[in-house]
């Protein structure tokens, strides 16, 4: 019995690991926009539930799809583009409101500047928006480049050996 545990303490670090590649049943991506907000919500395949879904939850969804994932990139970096510039901008006009409602004078070129900035974020948002729709479009039509990874680990512990299937 001790030489058992032994081994299983000298064997733990060695395991086996394989993986298959498949394609898999799965759900689709939606996009809606309204003048507030943009949505992506994600429908699974067999039933009627919809998930709404955060940036990162959508961006794990598409590594399974080489084109959506690098038009879902394109469209990222036009989000975080324009939340910046847009946050600026509001910080000047924002800024300014303060001074006013603090009995000092606002200095009102720097609201027309804040507010052109603000506008100027737009053009970003535009374009996360269209990427974001292709994005969507090439993972509901399937590129052909998806690869869903599963892992076969075969591997013995302390207390025994085992096997860990995860995908």
């Amino acid at each position: 019995m001790r030489i058992l545990i032994l081994l299983s303490f000298l064997m733990g670090g060695v395991c086996m690991e394989t993986s298959t590649f498949a394609q898999d049943a799965r759900g689709k991506l939606h996009y809606e926009q309204s003048p507030l907000s943009t949505r992506i919500y994600y429908t699974h395949p067999n039933s009627e539930f919809n998930e709404s879904l955060t940036m990162r939850d959508v961006e794990n969804i598409l590594k399974t799809d080489k084109q959506a994932y690098e038009e879902f990139m394109l469209a990222k970096s036009n989000y975080i583009t324009s939340a910046i510039i847009a946050g600026i901008g509001a910080g000047m006009v924002g800024w300014q409101i303060g001074a006013a409602f603090g009995n000092q004078h606002p200095n009102w070129t720097v609201v027309g500047v804040g507010t052109g900035i603000v506008l100027s974020s737009l053009l970003f948002e535009k374009a996360f928006s269209k990427h974001a729709k292709k994005a969507v479009e090439y993972y509901n039509k399937g590129s052909g480049d998806e690869i869903i990874s599963r892992n076969l680990v075969i591997g013995v512990s302390p207390l025994g050996a085992g096997l860990v299937w995860s995908f």
